[in-house]
């Protein structure tokens, strides 16, 4: 398809002062044109369709391999998840005693945690960007700003 497309694109323009055709453009009737213009496109369909039989094996091998691997990695990670919750669901009072030690010790870190913005930076100073028109002096600018 590509090849076709390409060689119906250009063909016209590079190959036919070679091969002694007239412009496309001068040819009457119109579908005419457009049958001499087809024909510049057989050659990059043959073309294309030769390279791409030849390239479609080793092209597919190796999508075949990446996907046959990425389905069984997968699989083993669904097969894993579906083990973890089967298991978690028969010990309901486990998980939930290990969901109730982990809320406290987020409590207990939120407690221990600084409470500053960002304690070795903070400096008690809020600094803020004031913008004018384009034109307007300075001393007006600093006329509206607070010390």
């Amino acid at each position: 398809m590509i090849g076709g497309g390409l060689t119906f694109w250009f063909g016209p323009r590079l190959l036919a002062a070679h091969l002694g055709l007239p412009p496309v453009a001068a040819v009457n009737p119109k579908w005419l044109a457009w049958t001499i213009k087809g024909g510049y496109a057989i050659p990059g369909l043959l073309a294309g369709a030769l390279i791409g039989w030849f390239l479609i094996r080793p092209v597919n091998g190796g999508l075949g391999w990446f996907f046959r691997n990425f389905n069984r990695g997968f699989d083993a990670v669904t097969a894993a998840y579906g083990w973890t919750v089967s298991k978690a669901l028969r010990r309901t009072f486990v998980v939930l005693g290990l969901y109730v030690v982990l809320l406290g010790l987020t409590y207990w870190e939120f407690q221990r945690a600084p409470t500053g913005f960002i304690p070795q930076q903070d400096q008690g100073r809020l600094l803020v960007t004031c913008n004018c028109r384009t034109g307007r002096r300075c001393s007006a600018r600093k006329k509206l700003s607070p010390k």
